[in-house]
C-alpha cells in the first residue's frame, strides 16, 4: 500500500531534525500525546484533514509543504500572499478535561460570545503578535473597522488563513509595490471571517490573557 504523502513528509522532517519530539509536537498541536508517534511508526495510516492541519501548524509549516517533502526549516517570519499565519487550535483538548473551555475563554474575555481559537504561525510585529500566540476570536460577529481579523484567501484548490487588519476596503499589512501583498476585503477569493478579541501568550495549559 502506498504511504500517505503527509506521513512520508512528516517522517522526513523528523529524520532531518533529531531535536523534534513526537509527544511535544502532539501536545503543541492540541492532540492526543501519541498522535504523531502513531503517524511516524505506521500504526495510524490515514490522518484526518484536521489532524494534518494541526500537526503542520505545530511545526510552523503548511500541509502542502509537508506533502511536498520539504524538510528545510520554515522560512523566516515574513507574511506573504500565501503564507499561513494562523491555524486552528483545539483549546478544549489542551486544558483540564473537567473544565469547560468556553467558560474559561469567556472569563478571560467577558465580551466574547462564540469562541474560536487559532494559533499564530508567524511573528507579526505589526500586530504585536508572536509565533505561538493563541488568538481568541468571536464567531458571533463580523470585525469592525480597525480590528485584527482572520482572513481566508482562496486560490484554485487551496486556501490559507491569515491575520490582517480590517480597514475596509483594504486588509493591511501589505507592500503596495507588490501585487501579491495587496488585498482588498471585497476581492474575489478573499473572505473576512472573525475578529480577534484576545490573545493568550505562552500557553501551557493554564491560560491567562495577554
Amino acid at each position: 500500500m502506498k504511504e500517505d504523502a503527509f506521513i512520508a513528509g512528516l517522517r522526513a522532517i523528523f529524520e532531518a531534525d533529531p531535536t523534534l519530539k513526537p509527544a511535544a509536537v502532539s501536545r503543541q498541536a492540541g492532540l492526543d500525546i501519541s498522535t504523531v508517534r502513531k503517524l511516524l511508526d505506521g500504526s495510524s495510516r490515514n490522518p484526518t484533514r484536521q489532524t494534518t492541519e494541526r500537526v503542520a501548524a505545530a511545526l510552523g509549516r503548511s500541509v502542502a509543504s509537508i506533502v511536498a517533502g520539504d524538510v528545510a526549516a520554515p522560512a523566516p517570519d515574513k507574511p506573504t500572499a500565501f503564507a499561513e499565519s494562523a491555524a486552528p487550535f483545539d483549546f478544549a483538548r489542551s486544558i483540564d478535561p473537567s473544565v469547560n473551555a468556553g467558560s474559561v475563554l469567556r472569563a478571560l474575555f467577558p465580551a466574547l460570545r462564540t469562541p474560536e481559537v487559532y494559533r499564530c504561525m508567524l511573528r507579526l510585529p505589526a500586530f504585536g503578535l508572536e509565533r505561538g500566540d493563541l488568538l481568541v476570536m468571536d464567531m458571533s460577529r463580523s470585525p469592525d473597522p480597525g480590528e485584527i481579523a482572520l482572513v481566508t484567501i482562496f486560490e484554485s484548490d487551496r486556501s490559507v488563513s491569515q491575520i490582517r487588519r480590517f480597514m475596509p476596503p483594504f486588509l493591511p499589512p501589505g507592500d503596495p509595490a507588490d501585487p501579491d501583498q495587496t488585498f482588498r476585503a471585497d476581492a474575489e477569493g478573499v473572505a473576512v471571517r472573525y475578529p480577534v478579541v484576545g490573545i493568550i501568550r505562552n500557553f501551557s495549559g493554564s491560560p491567562s490573557a495577554s
